[in-house]
């Protein structure tokens, strides 16, 4: 007869936290990092209650990515003492009960480098032209983002492709992130230095379409009237991608549905010109006809010759109106090389 299982305690839980933000880099020397996670923890007694202590593991990953244990407490900080220069660093958090019970997941981990506090050019470009900005914004990594910042790096450099951090920041469809690079100086309204000359909003078009990512933009100060190369606002390239609900948004944001770009085309245009995106048309038609009969009260301007002023009068008719739209379903070159490479 075969010998029962071993006993295994099993705990259970009124409830869980969610999993918990990465620990933010605070104060570092040559020797020792701070890593902080009182916001995260303050989210979490929110969400638990007061009334139960939580406490906070903290893993850090040695060379061979196995994780081992560097604190575990109730304070909403920890000083990592006794690291290396030219090393990277990774750590990750989770809370837990007094015995050490999990209450959430661990999170993802921070990586960062001492490398920047010994010299090294936060801003050091690789073969392909990128920064270490450049790649952390493409990933969404937002709290990477805040400390390289914190040392300098720069939103107005361009890769060997035109693009600069914000642009790569649209990539990571990360809508926190593009919020806070606007409430941090970056220019929302920087186009590449590519061919085509796209701002972050036409890039959102031109790629994921996310609602939410373009909301962060314009709420941020984006320009939805700004043309690319082919003189085509995110409008044009909305519609020509089928993304519905930025279409909307767009309107609903006074962008004008008959601009004609360099071929002469209107959004409207695009919309009526094949089939599968014909339900966008009736969509746009009510702004059409809202901002054509403007224009017919305005017999001495043409098409072409409306300032971004008369097309927001215009189309503020139509929020008057209330049309509403139902969307379908000391370290030089080679530690700066190392930087670059440690955000990859």
């Amino acid at each position: 007869m075969p010998m029962a299982a071993p006993f295994e305690k099993v705990f259970c839980y009124c409830k869980s936290l969610s999993v918990p933000s990465p620990p933010v880099v605070g104060k570092i020397t040559h020797f020792s990092i701070e890593l902080c996670w009182e916001e995260a923890l303050k989210k979490s007694y929110g969400d638990f209650g007061t009334n139960t202590p939580i406490y906070v593991a903290i893993q850090e990953s040695d060379k061979n990515k196995d994780w081992t244990n560097v604190y575990i407490g109730s304070t909403k900080k920890y000083v990592v003492e006794n690291l290396e220069p030219k090393t990277e660093y990774r750590f990750r958090i989770r809370f837990q009960k007094m015995k050490g019970e999990p209450l959430s997941e661990w999170s993802e981990p921070t990586a960062m480098e001492m490398l920047i506090h010994y010299g090294a050019d936060v801003n050091f470009k690789n073969e392909s032209g990128k920064t270490a900005l450049m790649m952390v914004c493409a990933a969404g990594k937002l709290e990477t983002v805040k400390v390289l910042r914190k040392h300098k790096a720069r939103y107005d450099m361009f890769d060997n492709g035109g693009c600069s951090p914000i642009h790569w920041a649209v990539d990571s469809n990360n809508y926190k992130l593009i919020e806070w690079i606007g409430e941090d100086g970056g220019d929302l309204n920087l186009q590449d230095r590519g061919k085509g000359n796209w701002t972050p909003l036409i890039r959102c078009a031109c790629l994921h379409g996310n609602r939410t990512f373009a909301l962060a933009l314009i709420l941020g100060g984006a320009d939805i009237h700004i043309t690319d190369h082919d003189g085509s606002t995110a409008l044009h390239h909305a519609v020509l991608r089928k993304h519905e609900e930025l279409v909307i948004l767009l309107l609903q944001r006074n962008a004008n549905p008959v601009q004609p770009n360099r071929e002469l085309n209107t959004p409207y245009d695009l919309a009526l010109a094949l089939d599968d995106r014909r339900y966008i048309a009736g969509i746009m038609l009510p702004y059409v006809e809202k901002t054509r009969k403007y224009q017919k009260s305005s017999p001495r301007k043409g098409l072409t010759e409306m300032s971004t002023t008369d097309t927001s009068q215009a189309l503020s008719v139509m929020t008057a109106s209330s049309i509403s739209v139902t969307p379908s379903s000391s370290v030089g070159t080679q530690s700066s090389q190392q930087l670059v490479q440690g955000v990859q």
